[in-house]
């Protein structure tokens, strides 16, 4: 299974000429294509969805799983995931409505009191002190920023405001940041509807392995089966299984490229402690100074399109591997809502053995 075309526009730049084209040929050649559309803010949290449109970060994998099964069956030749959320202008001067849109579990259940309440739950499963993990949170977001800083010379540090406390655990700079208009489209397919398409395979990227996990219903009450993260270890393990890649050595090694999912600091460092790049906490700081965890700059300077934050990273991790001196193979995770969904993919250039 490839991605056969990946395309976004970020606020204006950028276009889907190629996935544009990709889909007319898919049309043109009668390839029996199925469609994901990923919900956007608009769509609520709560509200009934038809079955082809998806709805949390991890919407990516689990049209991908899909994908497998109905390739697998010989059902489809293709697969379309698309999101379009151009939250920035939409709500440009509507800051309060926005943010009741972000209240998922009810009035008391605003996406930033849920995460303090699931970071909470997280120190005290992990032993962690809150001012340690404040620690560690500006240990992250200094990675992210050494990264958004490599990628755009000329950016400057958010302003200090950005740095004040929102809660008892996080600073405004912690929390992605919706303010993007995004569109995007990724088309998968197979090595034949490729080759049907004029695309030639070595142009494409190969899903080497996805997997999504899931430990619970999405609500508050969850959380305790949330933050022990094993089904965060089962996604990470699988997919490197299905892969066959030690995907940790190759990422040790400088051969992988990275995107934990950044959300608030207690996913990535949930991601880190789980799947077994750190033995403990106290060794965070010291792979953070080391190691990028995210090639975009994170979910807070690059951005959060809502429930396209991982389609993003999808079309620019595709982009990545193409590019020269690039690292062969690339880690994604994902998670749903506060991570009662888990899910990892590893991506990797198109080699004569694959």
């Amino acid at each position: 299974m490839f991605i056969l075309e990946a395309n976004c526009i970020v606020d204006g730049k950028g276009d889907l000429f190629r996935t544009n084209r990709a889909r007319e040929n898919l049309k043109r050649t009668a390839s029996r294509v199925r469609k994901f559309d990923i919900a956007s803010i608009k769509d609520g949290w709560n509200t009934p969805l038809p079955n082809h449109r998806l709805r949390c970060a991890c919407s990516p994998m689990i049209a991908i799983v899909e994908a497998q099964r109905l390739f697998s069956r010989q059902e489809a030749d293709a697969i379309i995931i698309y999101g379009k959320d151009h939250i920035k202008s939409a709500f440009r001067n509507k800051k309060a409505e926005r943010n009741q849109l972000m209240y998922l579990y009810g009035e008391n259940g605003h996406i930033l009191s849920a995460y303090n309440r699931l970071a909470q739950a997280f120190l005290k499963e992990w032993h962690i002190s809150p001012k340690s993990f404040r620690l560690l949170a500006g240990d992250l977001f200094e990675n992210h920023s050494r990264v958004w800083r490599g990628n755009h010379p000329a950016a400057e540090r958010p302003a200090a405001k950005w740095f004040d406390p929102v809660s008892d655990l996080f600073r405004g700079v912690d929390c992605a940041n919706p303010s993007i208009d995004f569109e995007g489209c990724l088309i998968i397919g197979t090595r034949e509807t490729a080759k049907r398409c004029g695309i030639a395979i070595q142009d494409c990227v190969h899903i080497a392995g996805c997997q999504v996990e899931q430990a619970c219903e999405d609500m508050l009450e969850s959380i305790p089966e949330i933050v022990p993260y094993r089904h965060l270890s089962t996604a990470f393990e699988e997919t490197c299984k299905q892969a066959q890649v030690d995907f940790r050595k190759a990422f040790f090694s400088g051969k992988a490229l990275l995107e934990a999912y950044t959300c608030y600091p207690v996913v990535p460092l949930g991601f880190l402690l789980a799947t077994g790049f750190v033995s403990s906490a106290d060794e965070i700081p010291g792979f953070l100074n080391q190691h990028p965890v995210t090639v975009t700059g994170g979910l807070n300077l690059a951005k959060a399109p809502w429930n396209n934050t991982t389609l993003y990273a999808f079309v620019e991790i595709a982009k990545l591997l193409k590019a020269e001196d690039s690292p062969s193979i690339a880690g994604i995770h994902s998670v749903g809502a506060l991570g009662y969904k888990q899910a990892f993919a590893i991506l990797e250039n198109v080699s004569p053995e694959t």
